[in-house]
């Protein structure tokens, strides 16, 4: 085994410990939502089951499963698998970007742990987690003399990884964007001039991430959820999935964010395609 995967070997038996560290120092533990958090903060109960599949640690597993997995399938449909693989080999002191990419998988949403609010209606909990992208990337700073001594990581490292957390979310935020047009997030909007002059403007403001930011939307994307469905429009392919989310007792408004996989897929690769015109 070496360095890396000891590394990311590593960080995978510390981070539900690392977990419960952040909610013990973070979170009001008179609450008793914030307690069974503590107690569990696997428990998809305490992400958003509307939306999430998996409790945020599995969530964590399940991104990086899609990022071995899948993502080389869709870059290779997209022609870009080369481009993407000779970004990800380029090393850091010594450690593959590719690498380190897989230990900013296992951290990027420690944030959800540090800035979860609670709404209740009904007698029923709902949860927020922003802004955790950003909260992640100054827990990862904040543990730095950790990621050093202990699991031996550099500075510039370090800030890889927590530059790459900060920004896992960036691409999606582009849904808002859409869902504020007139098309909402779809496909036009995908292909609109707003979609294009927005990537444009990640691409620009973070020239040395711009791949990070596509390949973490998309693998994120892909780790929410293991339901899969080609055409949103296909009435037999979505009585399938609504037969699959209730065989596996999943919160019925999960199909949302099944039936807006396709989009999302539709979002990374016209990313991509703007980003290899750059």
């Amino acid at each position: 085994m070496g360095k890396a995967d000891t590394i990311i070997e590593k960080l995978y038996l510390h981070l539900e410990d690392m977990a419960k560290d952040i909610i013990r120092q973070n979170l009001d533990l008179s609450v008793k939502e914030n307690r069974d958090f503590l107690n569990n903060p696997d428990d998809v109960n305490h992400q958003k089951p509307k939306w999430h599949q998996f409790g945020i640690i599995t969530h964590t597993k399940m991104v990086e499963k899609a990022f071995r997995e899948e993502l080389p399938v869709y870059l290779n449909k997209w022609g870009i698998r080369d481009m993407a693989d000779m970004h990800l080999n380029e090393e850091i002191d010594g450690i593959k970007k590719r690498d380190l990419f897989i230990m900013t998988i296992i951290l990027h949403d420690t944030g959800k742990f540090k800035v979860r609010t609670m709404k209740k209606k009904n007698g029923l909990a709902t949860y927020s987690f922003k802004p955790h992208e950003k909260a992640s990337g100054e827990i990862i700073r904040s543990v730095k003399p950790v990621l050093k001594k202990d699991f031996l990581l550099t500075e510039d490292q370090i800030e890889y990884i927590a530059k790459c957390a900060e920004l896992h979310f960036e691409l999606g935020l582009l849904r808002y964007t859409g869902k504020d047009s007139k098309t909402g997030f779809n496909r036009e909007f995908i292909h609109s001039e707003v979609f294009k002059n927005t990537v444009l403007e990640f691409i620009s403001k973070n020239p040395d991430f711009k791949w990070e930011i596509g390949l973490f939307f998309l693998a994120d994307t892909l780790g929410k959820i293991d339901i899969r469905i080609n055409d949103e429009h296909n009435n037999d392919e979505i009585e399938r999935v609504k037969k699959e989310i209730e065989e596996k007792n999943l919160h019925a408004g999960i199909i949302n964010g099944v039936l807006q996989l396709p989009v999302n897929l539709a979002a990374a690769e016209e990313y991509f395609r703007i980003l290899s015109e750059v």
